[in-house]
């Protein structure tokens, strides 16, 4: 690991070099290890933009923990979400066992993420999935629909803060 206690692999997807991605993968790197920030390589894929079906057999493995949290409290997800990248959001939420209801440090869940980044793509993907709570307050009292107005991401094809 260097400095920041990133390995290759965690270098391999800021870089988004599939090839490498691949063989590291391939030759059983650990993928649950940490940099200083709580950041496993999913975490770094996830904040890459770099999750998605040509590698989804590679985190199927025993062992590989898709909820894992950095030191902010943040899933995979919650870092997909908050960046912006549907695809990675998409190929997360197909993977069993991904708790869409868990709360960061600040008590956002990924919806709270989603509803920040304006994305409808998001947060319509996250409300197809059974058991999700499209209202949990925050550590503020803010729930996703808070968010969304205060972030005022409501214009071309945003979230409208309007309930229907």
């Amino acid at each position: 690991p260097n400095n920041d206690g990133e390995t290759p692999l965690h270098i391999a997807f800021k870089g988004r070099d599939e090839y490498v991605v691949q063989y590291l993968m391939n030759d059983s790197s650990d993928l649950n290890v940490r940099d200083k920030y709580g950041n496993t390589p999913l975490h770094m894929a996830a904040k890459n933009g770099f999750l998605h079906e040509r590698l989804s057999d590679s985190w199927q493995g025993e062992g590989v923990d898709i909820n894992s949290r950095n030191n902010k409290g943040e899933t995979p997800l919650h870092v997909a979400c908050y960046r912006g990248h549907d695809d990675s959001v998409k190929f997360l939420l197909s993977r069993r066992g991904m708790q869409i209801n868990a709360s960061n440090n600040e008590g956002n869940t990924p919806l709270h993420e989603a509803a920040a980044r304006g994305s409808l793509f998001m947060v319509e993907e996250l409300g197809r999935n059974d058991g999700i709570n499209i209202n949990p307050p925050n550590k503020l009292g803010n729930t996703p629909l808070h968010i969304a107005c205060m972030k005022k991401k409501t214009r071309n094809g945003g979230i409208s803060c309007q309930q229907k």
